[in-house]
C-alpha cells in the first residue's frame, strides 16, 4: 500500500506564497490512512508481524518521517546563480515517492515556481540526496509519497 503524507511544513522551516500553499493544501486533502486502529497487527517488510500504530501515534511517526525527508532535500538545495543574479524567488513543491528503505523510486514537480531553474535546482536536491532515511519500524507500508515545498528567496 502506498502511504501519502503532505508535508505542510509550519513557518520556522517553510514560508509557502499563498498559489503554492493552495496546491500542497488541495494535495493534503489526498492523504490516505492506512490501518492504524489500536491493537491490530501489521505486517512489517521484514515479515514480522508489529502492533498497528494508533491514528495519532502513525500521524505523528508520518510528520517526523516527513521532516526527514525535506531535511535531506533541504541541506541539497543550490540557488542557480543566475536566477540570483536576476532575482527570481519562489516555491516548487515536489512530489516524491520513496521505498521503504530510502531509495527515491520517483520524483516530478507538484507546483511549479514559474521559474524553470529554480523547478530544476529543486528536482536536482532531490535527486542529489541519493538515499533518504528510511521508514520507520513502526510505519506501515512499502512506499510513502511526499509533497515537499522548496522555498527559493532573496535576503
Amino acid at each position: 500500500m502506498i502511504n501519502v503524507v503532505s508535508l505542510l511544513l509550519n513557518s520556522t522551516l517553510v514560508r509557502q506564497s499563498s498559489a503554492a500553499g493552495r496546491a500542497t493544501e488541495a494535495l493534503a486533502r489526498q492523504v490516505q490512512a492506512g490501518p492504524a486502529a489500536s491493537g491490530q497487527l501489521t505486517e512489517a517488510a521484514s515479515g514480522a508481524a508489529i502492533p498497528a500504530l494508533s491514528e495519532v501515534d502513525r500521524a505523528s511517526a508520518m510528520r517526523s518521517y516527513a521532516s526527514q525527508i525535506a531535511r535531506a532535500v533541504a541541506q541539497r538545495k543550490r540557488y542557480p546563480r543566475r536566477a540570483r543574479r536576476r532575482g527570481d524567488q519562489g516555491v516548487v513543491c515536489l512530489m516524491a515517492k520513496v521505498r521503504r528503505r530510502g531509495g527515491m523510486i520517483d520524483a516530478q514537480i507538484s507546483s511549479s515556481s514559474g521559474v524553470s531553474s529554480l523547478d530544476k535546482a529543486a528536482m536536482q536536491a532531490a535527486s542529489d540526496v541519493g538515499t533518504f532515511p528510511a521508514a520507520p519500524s513502526d510505519l506501515a507500508g512499502l512506499s510513502f509519497t511526499f509533497v515537499i515545498p522548496i522555498r527559493f528567496t532573496l535576503n
